[in-house]
């Protein structure tokens, strides 16, 4: 059975626009990434992290995080598999939401998402995510957690977007190390006010 390695780094966030409510600073954004080993009846979790930022009142700007690796495994499986990853982007305040988005990374069974320009599309859940190339780049999506949606359920902190993309795995050959690829995430809030790029460097 083929063996399959994973493992990738949240590199920095640009920031276009950034806004914490009136006359309060710049924002604390918050990135909540997980990874998911996916085949056609299955979908775990690989591992999920938290990364915060702490960017200056000037914008535009790039700031990192202050934790860089993401999730990171050897998976032995057959070759028809992907990886799936969904990231979430908040604005700290309060930080239960934080904490509670996190902890739903977990249990994808509660989670759903749909492409934000296609919204007359039913919402997928994690294991149904389509198996088409449009896919496999940076999507932004809506989130549905346990059955509410997450722009509208936060109350502690402000939900800012989530993105949602798959990978295809590339067999581990340890002569030949994967160079990683680079992913651009783009976060854009529905008031506008935020505006964020995650960079991500992922080798599968």
């Amino acid at each position: 059975m083929p063996s399959f390695r994973f493992h990738g780094r949240v590199e920095k966030l640009e920031i276009a626009r950034g806004h914490d409510g009136f006359l309060r600073g710049p924002p604390d954004p918050v990135l909540a990434v997980a990874v998911y080993v996916h085949d056609a009846s299955t979908c775990r979790l690989l591992g999920r992290s938290l990364h915060r930022f702490r960017p200056s009142a000037r914008m535009p700007s790039e700031v990192l995080p202050d934790v860089h690796p993401i999730a990171s495994g050897a998976i032995d499986a057959n070759q028809d598999f992907r990886y799936l990853a969904l990231v979430v982007a908040l604005e700290e305040d309060g930080g239960r939401d934080v904490q509670r988005l996190y902890g739903m990374l977990e249990h994808h069974r509660l989670l759903s998402v749909w492409d934000e320009a296609h919204s007359e599309v039913e919402p997928f859940s994690l294991l149904a995510v389509p198996r088409e190339l449009a896919w496999f780049t940076p999507t932004p999506v809506d989130l549905i957690v346990d059955g509410a949606s997450a722009s509208t359920s936060c109350s502690s902190d402000k939900y800012i977007g989530a993105v949602c993309w798959a990978m295809q795995p590339r067999s581990d050959v340890p002569t030949a190390p994967l160079r990683p690829s680079v992913y651009r995430l783009p976060f854009l809030a529905a008031d506008r006010k935020n505006d964020w790029t995650a960079l991500l460097s992922i080798s599968h």
